[in-house]
């Protein structure tokens, strides 16, 4: 589950880095520089609170959610 987690924060921090490469030739600045990146670590921060519990549940693994657990 770590390595799966830490693997798509590669990916974004990637992406954004190669945007911020890309936002210095001038073009599409605010968009390359502020706004994608904004999404992805959305993006990235929806998937950290979505994607434990879903492996747990798939490979029947007790939750780490206190109160789920107690359900």
């Amino acid at each position: 589950m770590n390595m799966i987690m830490t693997t798509v924060w590669t990916l974004i921090f990637t992406l954004d880095t190669l945007l911020a490469i890309l936002a210095r030739r001038g073009h599409y600045v605010l968009t390359l520089d502020a706004v994608i990146p904004a999404v992805t670590m959305v993006l990235g921060y929806a998937f950290n609170r979505f994607y434990p519990e879903h492996f747990r549940k798939r490979f029947n693994l007790p939750s780490a959610n206190r109160s789920a657990a107690l359900s």
